[in-house]
Parts: C-alpha cells; structure tokens; sequence
C-alpha cells in the first residue's frame, strides 16, 4: 500500500515595509562590495571605456569633427554605451549565469528573502557603476576635448545610458528566468565566453 503523497502548504511571510526595504538595501549593499573586491569587474569595466575614450577621442582625434560633430563628443557617447553594456553584461548576465551554475540561486530560493531582491540589486548595482563610467568620460570630454554639453543634454544622457541598459544586455545570456530558475546548470563557462565573444567587438564600431 503505497503512502499517499502531500504537497506541504505555501506559507507566505508577512513583512513590514520597512523590513523589506531593509532586505533590498542589504541585498544591493552587498552585491555593489562583493563587485567593487573583484578587479576583474570593477577596474576592466570602468578603465576600458575611458581608456579607449582618451586614447581615440582625447589624443588621437582631439580638435577634429565629423559631419559637423566634434569627435570627442561622439565618441562620448559611443563609449559610454560601451561601457554601459560591459557593466550590465558582466555584472548582471555572466553574474547570474555563474552563480546559477554554482547552485547559489538555489540558496537563494532556499532563504526567506523575496525572490526579486537578488534581481533588483543586481539591476541597482551595474546602474551604478554604469554612472561612473558615463560620468567619468562626460567629465573628461568637457574637461580635456572641449566638448561643449548644456547641463540638460548632459542628464539626458547619462539617464537614456544608465536607465535604458542594465536589463537588456543580459537577454543574449544563457540565464533564463524560468519557473524552476534555481535548477543548477552543468556549466557557466559557455555563457561567459559567449559574453566576451560579443563583448570585445563591440569595440570597434563605438
């Protein structure tokens, strides 16, 4: 005689929204330390954008315009967009893929913290450092290419960059979110070589 099978009960937890406020903050606070410890991340994502920004648009082509557009102001922008998508790539697709593949998320379902925060801090952080990177090469453009911006041009900008990219770049990864999304993969390697494969590339038509 076979025992019949239970499904257990889902018990929902109820929090305040001041404990779940706090629960995001802590989730973002520590996924923004645990990127800024790996030079890998923090250091490449930031210094190539402006590395190439000041090698092509600052030194190579200062002065110089193309159809009527100063070249260090286009490349500001291309560059930015660069880097924009260098930060969301790395830091939320491959990210995810590799913890994914590790079995972390798995971790994560296992824990009473809500299911979004994980993905919302993610998000929150490449914004971030996604920030930095456009501001950096914003502020050397005007400072050192006499790239003249008006300050609404400017926080366009950065808002149609930061805002417009940390989600979407993450869509060619192997990451699906899926209802069994804490299911473990064999391997994340395929998906981070995918990344930098379309990564590097990227480089030059910006």
């Amino acid at each position: 005689m076979s025992a019949a099978s239970t499904t257990p009960p889902q018990v929902g937890i109820e929090r305040s929204w001041a404990h779940t406020v706090a629960i995001y903050a802590k989730e973002t606070k520590y996924e923004f330390l645990k990127l800024l410890r790996l030079p890998v991340y923090s250091v490449s994502t930031i210094m190539f954008p402006v590395m190439f920004y000041v090698l092509f648009g600052l030194l190579l082509n200062r002065g110089h315009e193309a159809g009527g557009v100063s070249v260090a102001a286009y490349l500001m922008a291309s560059y930015g967009t660069f880097g924009v998508m260098g930060a969301s790539l790395f830091g939320f697709g491959v990210g995810v893929a590799g913890e994914r593949g590790l079995g972390w998320l798995q971790v994560k379902r296992a824990s009473p913290m809500p299911p979004f925060a994980y993905f919302v801090a993610k998000t929150l952080v490449c914004m971030t450092f996604s920030f930095t990177i456009v501001s950096a090469l914003l502020m050397l453009g005007v400072a050192f290419g006499g790239v003249q911006v008006a300050f609404a041009q400017a926080i366009k900008l950065v808002a149609t960059l930061v805002a417009g990219r940390p989600s979407s770049t993450s869509s060619i990864c192997r990451f699906r979110l899926r209802r069994d999304c804490g299911s473990p993969c064999t391997s994340s390697r395929p998906s981070c070589n995918a990344s930098r494969l379309s990564y590097l590339p990227i480089i030059w038509p910006s």
